[in-house]
């Protein structure tokens, strides 16, 4: 679950890394006042539970082993 939770955020840090950090920063400083589906939510990472966080990370990665071969 953690693993497609950070690959969201290396996802979006590959576009800006100040909205990334901002995000990562977000979860942190609700954690423990949200549960874990609310925090997602609450910050636009895709629940690892949906098929579709599955699909973006796949996709995310291609890309980027795409542009560094």
């Amino acid at each position: 679950m953690a693993q497609i939770c950070a690959l969201q955020i290396w996802s979006i840090a590959q576009k800006d890394m100040y909205t990334a950090w901002n995000v990562y920063m977000d979860i942190c400083k609700q954690g423990g006042r949200l549960s874990f589906l609310d925090l997602l939510d609450h910050s636009g990472i895709a629940s690892p539970f949906k098929e579709e966080a599955f699909e973006n990370m796949i996709n995310s990665i291609d890309t980027w082993f795409s542009k560094h071969d």
